[in-house]
């Protein structure tokens, strides 16, 4: 059965459900990392703010996937000036939990990347953790490659870093 869904570009209207998308996004990933994971109020209204601006940005784009005018999942994507060059940023890919494995994520990384070639993008970039392997799968799947590793190792006494906070 093909699950019938609307991809369509965010308005400033969708971003509270955008908001909603990103604090289950939050909840996944405190698996991998409880101390980066911790998220402030502040750092609530600053990804707000930043969607807001990036929805008025022709650099930017956040797409949306509907059901029923309800949004299950969206992805945000920027265009970065590096050297010559233009690099399409993958920086938010959700989908809510009840409608994951479905192909949606598939869907809105191949529109994503659509828009990349449409500003001339000579390659795109995401940041996945290491241990979210649906994730990891996903970007395969649709032809991205494991390139490097970010590396963290906690220096001094600090008991936890949490830069959202």
């Amino acid at each position: 059965m093909i699950l019938m869904i609307h991809i369509r570009q965010a308005k400033v209207k969708d971003i509270d459900q955008i908001h909603q998308l990103d604090k289950e996004s939050v909840e996944y990933h405190k698996k991998f990392d409880r101390q980066f994971y911790t998220v402030s109020r502040k750092w609530w209204k600053i990804k707000k703010a930043s969607q807001i601006k990036a929805l008025k940005k022709s650099s930017d784009l956040i797409l949306l996937a509907e059901k029923n005018k309800r949004v299950i999942g969206y992805i945000w994507g920027y265009v970065e000036k590096m050297a010559k060059f233009n690099v399409g940023k993958i920086q938010d890919l959700i989908v809510t939990s009840q409608y994951r494995n479905r192909g949606i994520a598939t869907r809105l990384i191949k529109r994503m990347l659509k828009f990349f070639m449409t500003k001339k993008c000579v390659i795109s970039d995401v940041e996945v953790y290491i241990k979210n392997n649906p994730a990891i799968d996903v970007y395969e799947k649709t032809g991205f490659v494991k390139q490097n590793y970010r590396m963290r190792l906690k220096l001094g006494k600090v008991k936890s870093f949490s830069p959202f906070s």
